[in-house]
This record gives structure tokens, C-alpha cells and sequence, in this order.
């Protein structure tokens, strides 16, 4: 055994698997913005999904995957960003409402 600081791996596998966390948060009444995970380019958006959003890959962490463009603001944007992540991380996309402000 190695002593170390920091969270238990569940913690971190659940951390790192953003819908899944984003569903324990909703389970337990805590607000979280709407999303939908994406795994291919052509899947409809919800009908419940407005503009802007904001797209990442749904397992990185520390911001990977993340920039100015993860801000989309029409279908087109969306289908780019969503390509991107597929391309660049091999995973699912989540695709949320973007929420003005800091992280």
C-alpha cells in the first residue's frame, strides 16, 4: 500500500463519468443543467435542448476537451464540436445548457 492523498477510486471513476454524475446529482434534487449524451454525429437533439450549449468529452477531466469553441449557439456548431470530440477522444460527447459564468 502507497498512503495518498485524495478521493477513493469510485469517487474518481464517478467523477470522471460526467452523465453518470450529472444523474446522481439529479437523484438527489441537486440542480444540474440539462444535457444529453451524444455517441454519433447523427443523433437528433432533444426537443427540450436550447441553444447555447456546451459540449465536452463526457470522461476527461481538468478541462481536457474543453474550450471557447465547446460553446455552440446552432445545429452546425453543434454537429463541429460534437465531431471534434469524437475524432480527438474517441468517447461519447455531453452536450449540456451553457450556463453564463465561471466554473
Amino acid at each position: 500500500r502507497i498512503p495518498y492523498t485524495g478521493s477513493r477510486v469510485l469517487t474518481l471513476a464517478l467523477a470522471l463519468d460526467k452523465p453518470m454524475t450529472k444523474r446522481v446529482l439529479a437523484y438527489h434534487n441537486l440542480p444540474t443543467p440539462p444535457f444529453q449524451t451524444f455517441e454519433r454525429l447523427d443523433e437528433p437533439l432533444d426537443p427540450d435542448m436550447q441553444f447555447p450549449l456546451f459540449v465536452k468529452p463526457s470522461s476527461e477531466g481538468t478541462g481536457m476537451g474543453v474550450s471557447a469553441e465547446s460553446i455552440v449557439r446552432d445545429a452546425g456548431q453543434l454537429r463541429t464540436q460534437l465531431r471534434r470530440v469524437f475524432e480527438r477522444y474517441d468517447q461519447p460527447a455531453l452536450v449540456e445548457r451553457f450556463i453564463e459564468g465561471r466554473e
